[in-house]
């Protein structure tokens, strides 16, 4: 954990703040083309996090309604 804290960083944040704000996203509507953009960002993120594991009932996700997903981690 604290490995990971240590990779926080001010630029880190801005990155992600500045990506996930971003207009190609299309305001990540769920089930959205943007949306599903920034569920595979968060993903792609989440992966390179040592330690963390998917907790959604399929991979990294909860699916709620066709096409709907939260991104769900442990």
């Amino acid at each position: 954990l604290d490995e990971t804290l240590e990779g926080i960083t001010v630029s880190s944040l801005k990155r992600h703040c500045s990506t996930l704000a971003s207009d190609a996203l299309e305001g990540r509507e769920a089930g959205s083309n943007g949306g599903k953009a920034a569920c595979a960002y968060l993903q792609s993120e989440l992966r390179q996090i040592s330690g963390l594991e998917p907790a959604g009932t399929s991979s990294w996700t909860q699916e709620f309604l066709p096409d709907y997903r939260n991104v769900i981690a442990a």
